[in-house]
């Protein structure tokens, strides 16, 4: 029974929290921040051009790619909060006890790190990539897992419209 447990919040493939898992993280250390009226971030992550990475390097490759930039995330991020694979090349972070400022720096050297780390796969083959960022400071008034998820996607948005391979923080009015 625990097995399944773990099964259902986990990604297959990367080994990283699911969707579910991150949404059951990042309820968790809200209720903990809120207690100890510390600020949570939210860093919501996409490979840039993932489509011309599977078309070029074929289904297997694109696989090695999201396994790498796992094991990235969790090396780098991970220590600092819950780190998740949301879907396809999209992968979501929990910062607790983060404000906005330290969450975008910490962003901002991770896309950096991904920038200079390219993924060497089993066939000897060399793939350099890139991921845009959109990072949330999560409000009183949008404290809910899909609406911080949609605060975040507004910033990736807005880095990915803006030229990719940027780090981008949602602004409220």
């Amino acid at each position: 029974e625990l097995e399944l447990q773990t099964m259902s919040l986990t990604d297959g493939l990367t080994g990283l929290r699911n969707r579910r898992g991150a949404h059951q993280d990042y309820v968790q250390m809200l209720h903990q921040c809120d207690a100890a009226r510390s600020p949570i971030s939210f860093l919501m992550m996409d490979i840039d051009q993932f489509k011309a990475i599977n078309d070029t390097y074929g289904h297997s490759g694109g696989d090695e790619v999201l396994c790498s930039f796992g094991s990235l995330l969790k090396e780098r991020l991970g220590p600092l909060g819950s780190v998740g694979r949301l879907g396809g090349e999209e992968f979501g972070v929990t910062l607790p006890n983060t404000a906005l400022a330290d969450a975008v720096s910490a962003a901002e050297a991770f896309r950096s790190t991904v920038a200079t780390t390219p993924v060497l796969l089993r066939d000897g083959r060399q793939v350099s990539y890139t991921v845009s960022i959109g990072v949330t400071q999560v409000s009183p008034h949008a404290s809910r897992f899909d609406d911080v998820l949609k605060e975040a996607d507004t910033a990736l948005y807005q880095a990915k419209e803006a030229a990719r391979n940027l780090t981008v923080a949602f602004e409220r009015d």
